[in-house]
């Protein structure tokens, strides 16, 4: 058995105990274990296990009329379950009333968290709508000048605005989103090349290697 794997059992049985009590319950700790357990059970890599708990801090937080902590709750599922947000009709569900309780201004979990926004039942909301949220999720995480939020918010934007349905328009509109200190990540690089050719983001990543010096 795996460090990650004892981790998370560990914190399992702390949540347990927690529940288990009849005076002096923590909902503070409770959450707290819940969170600790999803990032357990992530590393170790037994996806299901970590959404649970994620699912179930995001359920604390709703009944504690927590908005912070139901919305780090719900970055966490959607950053765990990635593309599922098309399938997982409990999340997208999440998503939005997340969405709905985020404070006005900057922030890094609005910044990570709007762009998931655009996922519904198997689908995208259209084009338009998907280049000015995630563009608008990019650009607020360089005003505040989160590095986390900023790689979430260009996966999300490379992700929606690459779906194979509109990759070449939405690709070429990504790219005219690009600021020049971007660079296209890895992970959507393959489906990128093969789509728009690779030349084409190749030179753009030269451009902004060479912007740098």
């Amino acid at each position: 058995m795996l460090a990650y794997d004892v981790a998370a059992e560990l914190y399992d049985r702390a949540i347990e105990c927690e529940r288990a009590k009849v005076e002096d319950s923590d909902e503070q700790r409770l959450y707290d274990l819940l969170i600790a357990a999803g990032h357990a059970w992530h590393a170790a890599g037994k996806l299901e296990d970590a959404i649970e708990r994620y699912s179930q801090a995001a359920d604390v937080a709703r009944a504690n009329d927590n908005a912070d902590q139901f919305c780090w709750a719900v970055w966490w599922y959607a950053r765990v379950r990635h593309v599922g947000l098309l399938y997982d009709q409990r999340l997208q569900g999440l998503v939005r009333a997340a969405v709905g309780r985020l404070p006005r201004g900057d922030s890094a979990i609005k910044a990570m968290l709007v762009g998931c926004a655009n996922a519904r039942s198997e689908s995208f909301v259209p084009l338009e709508h998907r280049m000015a949220t995630t563009g608008e999720c990019v650009e607020m995480a360089r005003r505040i000048g989160d590095d986390r939020a900023l790689l979430f918010a260009r996966w999300t934007q490379h992700w929606q605005l690459s779906s194979l349905s509109t990759a070449p328009l939405g690709l070429r509109a990504d790219s005219s989103l690009m600021g020049p200190d971007d660079v296209v990540p890895d992970l959507v690089f393959t489906h990128a090349r093969d789509t728009l050719g690779q030349s084409e983001l190749m030179e753009h990543n030269e451009r902004s290697s060479s912007s740098r010096f």
